[in-house]
């Protein structure tokens, strides 16, 4: 191309042109190069032309514009090519890809197939990020009248958000924008009760997980009262809520409820209700399932003394202990957590404090210390794992019976629970494990950060034995809701 050409080229960009062209004498040779320059790569840009389209529209390693270019070339030059549909479903539902391309595959997906894209995105609406995405996605199903779309957006809301208030959720706003007209909860518990032919059973348990989160445990009591027995989950949630004044939070909960609800633990079941029965309605305030087991062994004075006096019995007993509170400066996630009684005096219930008396009394057992220390000092020369078990009473004698460890890795910090393990839990009285990885271990007395997500988890009672010294175990009562507290400290 002449100089005079790339000249022309220039002055044809600009209304202003004539006026450029009429002073460009006046222009200095290095500024006229550089906009030539300019020009040429923009010209270079434009034409842009990828020889492997499909490959450069995954290639991670390449610019967000040249990727949309690479898939925009795709789409015109091979559209039914498979490898464009492989390439477009990595995209849509991968991790860490770019929104604007993320959108641009569900866009093609959904014009491909919507059918195919709307039964996909059942099974994988959790792998959306929020972001521009997810709300694309449910404009398009707005637009379009998905009937599936609030049973999808019931299943992303379930999933915890950490961060994000209930009531700023963008699944929340499109529900009602769905829904104009009526209450959320109400849209959300209809969704649950609704018949198997209208909802999966995975989302029957997100929505109930929902409604554990966003309604209070009175209403959903009185709504389950009046609700028609559509299937197993929703009659055994109506046993609990009317046996046992309580009721499961999540998946995990309900999979303990099912348990308990097993035929072949009527009994059980039965013995439950009687003593949630002799329970006073204060003292039912706040009954949760981990309590249950609790119940056949309280002492018999506590059966008729309301919480304020019960707390001070355990707030006197807890005095007198000897404690070792972590602090931030610590290398315990407890050191970030209030640890003592007295702090977390308006959060616990009258079940929890029952429990922490019972734990207390039931670890000070002479055979229990025994147990508990030989398993100490066996994790202590397991470097492999943690170790850990389940507190419970048997044939009238408290025990601390030992799980081992389900898995093995080259560090000493994270207990995994085997399947037994955990079933135990659903009828023993808590779940512990030791931090014994050194015989002065104080610095990390207290749960850490994956015991306390443990606890949101499983709802069981939980304890934490770290070595204070060769003879002195440090005991954590910790539960669901990040909620900490050091009963004390028993000896060899």
């Amino acid at each position: 191309m002449s100089m005079s050409m790339f000249q022309d080229a220039i002055f044809s960009f600009s209304p202003i042109s004539h006026r450029m062209k009429s002073h460009s004498r006046l222009m200095r040779p290095a500024s006229l190069l550089c906009l030539i320059v300019a020009v040429v790569s923009m010209a270079a840009c434009s034409a842009r032309v990828s020889t492997d389209p499909i490959a450069d529209m995954t290639n991670r390693e390449m610019s967000l514009n040249w990727r949309l270019d690479a898939a925009e070339q795709a789409k015109r030059e091979m559209p039914n090519d498979t490898r464009r549909w492989v390439a477009l479903d990595r995209i849509a539902w991968g991790e860490g890809q770019p929104n604007e391309l993320r959108i641009h595959a569900i866009d093609e997906l959904i014009g491909q197939d919507e059918r195919d894209f709307c039964e996909k995105l059942d099974r994988r609406i959790v792998l959306i990020p929020y972001g521009p995405p997810l709300d694309h996605i449910y404009r398009v199903g707005k637009d379009r009248g998905w009937p599936e779309l609030t049973p999808m957006l019931v299943k992303r809301w379930a999933v915890p958000q950490y961060g994000i208030p209930e009531e700023e959720r963008t699944e929340r706003r499109w529900i009602s924008e769905l829904n104009p007209g009526r209450a959320v909860e109400d849209v959300v518990f209809d969704l649950f009760i609704a018949s198997p032919d209208k909802i999966t059973d995975v989302q029957r348990v997100g929505a109930w997980s929902l409604l554990s989160r966003i309604a209070t445990k009175e209403k959903l009591i009185a709504a389950l009262d009046v609700a028609p027995q559509t299937t197993a989950l929703v009659t055994d949630l109506k046993a609990a809520a009317s046996d046992l004044h309580t009721l499961p939070r999540h998946r995990e909960g309900v999979k303990w409820l099912f348990y308990l609800r097993d035929a072949a633990r009527a009994n059980l079941w039965q013995s439950a209700k009687a003593n949630v029965a002799r329970l006073s309605p204060q003292q039912r305030v706040g009954i949760e399932m981990r309590h249950l087991a609790i119940l056949p062994h309280l002492d018999s004075t506590i059966w008729n003394v309301d919480r304020d006096a019960l707390y001070g019995m355990v707030r006197s007993e807890n005095d007198a202990q000897r404690h070792h509170i972590t602090t931030p400066g610590d290398r315990t996630m407890s050191g970030d957590h209030p640890q003592r009684l007295f702090e977390w005096r308006e959060q616990l219930t009258w079940g929890d404090l029952a429990t922490l008396g019972t734990l207390w009394r039931v670890v000070q057992d002479p055979s229990v210390k025994a147990a508990l220390f030989e398993q100490a000092d066996r994790d202590l020369r397991d470097t492999s794992a943690e170790h850990g078990g389940v507190i419970d009473v048997v044939d009238g004698r408290p025990v601390a019976k030992a799980y081992p460890p389900i898995s093995r890795l080259s560090h000493d910090r994270q207990f995994t629970p085997s399947d037994a393990m955990i079933t135990h839990c659903y009828t023993g009285l808590a779940h512990y494990h030791f931090h014994a990885q050194e015989k002065n271990n104080r610095d990390y007395a207290g749960p850490g950060k994956g015991d306390l997500d443990t606890a949101d988890r499983l709802d069981f009672n939980f304890l934490v034995f770290t070595f204070i010294d060769e003879n002195q175990l440090n005991v954590d009562f910790y539960r669901h809701g990040r909620v900490v507290v050091d009963l004390g400290t028993i000896r060899r």
